[in-house]
């Protein structure tokens, strides 16, 4: 990894999201979310990180993959300031913040550890407005 790529942490919201989506465009920008182990979403939503990843993906343009290497050095990062991973985020450029079919089925791939997991999408809303939608796991609790 990188120095360029080390770790940096910041507040999940959705102000932090767009301007990194916007920083990513055209390509979909993408990264994981942390929280405390016994934070609940939405209740604790406040205490939540994000981190930023490098798109992975063969076509940034349209679509997403954490890169390995970044997942791995960003947990552990992550775990040494009592954080564990609890979703990912990644961006939309050019249509809804809404789950498409492949961000469904990466997440029910994910199976039952992520059952209390989040997934953010930043996306084109009302009026081309980018915005941010949390989804909650789709996986078997």
């Amino acid at each position: 990894m990188s120095a360029d790529r080390a770790p940096r942490f910041f507040s999940f919201d959705e102000r932090e999201l767009i301007a990194r989506t916007c920083e990513a465009a055209p390509h979909e920008a993408c990264g994981l979310i942390f929280a405390a182990r016994d934070a609940t979403w939405p209740h604790d939503s406040k205490t939540f990180v994000a981190s930023q990843t490098h798109n992975a993906n063969r076509e940034p343009e349209r679509g997403f993959s954490i890169d390995p290497l970044d997942w791995l050095s960003h947990e552990e990062a992550a775990a040494r300031l009592g954080l564990e991973v609890r979703g990912f985020w990644h961006s939309h450029p050019n249509s809804s913040p809404a789950l498409s079919m492949a961000d469904a089925q990466t997440i029910a791939g994910l199976g039952p550890a992520a059952c209390r997991w989040i997934f953010a999408i930043v996306g084109l809303g009302p009026g081309g407005r980018l915005v941010l939608e949390v989804h909650e796991s789709l996986a078997a609790s």
